[in-house]
């Protein structure tokens, strides 16, 4: 009797955590993909066993389907999402993921460090692009200190990317 008095709520707790997967999200994000109807693209920040992570995913409301993309990319705790933006160029779609963090001190640089993230859309799945482009990764705003040297990261806005990724 006690077993099923309390059955409804052993149930929703099981159901909650399954589906949170014991993990606290940090954000969300949805982005509508041009030209496609029904379909997004969400960005979620995730903490799970003290492991940072971003996981993206093509979601398609009138068909119910949600995939993700393959790899999940590992950051750094204090990982800040600054844009995002969909890039449309013969015929295929691609979506980039900006992100900025402090550089650690013990590098001998002291900043922020900002990353493009690129992932390339077909016609029902998303897919990170495995091709990094070195400019757009890790373009430091800041100071080398042991060469008391200014850096600055000139692609870190959504026109400075566009235009580097049509020049090169």
């Amino acid at each position: 009797m006690l077993l099923k008095k309390y059955f409804s709520l052993i149930f929703i707790v099981f159901i909650f955590f399954s589906n949170v997967g014991f993990s606290s999200e940090i954000n969300n994000h949805l982005y509508k993909v041009p030209n496609r109807g029904n379909e997004f693209v969400s960005v979620r920040f995730e903490n799970f066993k003290s492991k940072n992570k971003i996981v993206v995913s093509l979601i398609n409301k009138s068909k119910n389907t949600i995939k993700k993309a393959r790899d999940v990319i590992y950051i750094s705790e204090d990982r800040k999402m600054t844009d995002a933006f969909f890039n449309e160029e013969h015929g295929n779609i691609s979506f980039f993921l900006l992100t900025s963090n402090s550089v650690d001190k013990s590098t001998g640089i002291e900043g922020i460090s900002h990353n493009t993230f690129i992932y390339d859309l077909d016609d029902d799945d998303i897919y990170f692009n495995q091709i990094p482009i070195i400019k757009l990764m890790n373009c430091i705003d800041g100071k080398d200190i042991e060469r008391n040297i200014i850096l600055k990261c000139e692609y870190k806005t959504k026109e400075k990317i566009l235009n580097y990724l049509k020049t090169h």
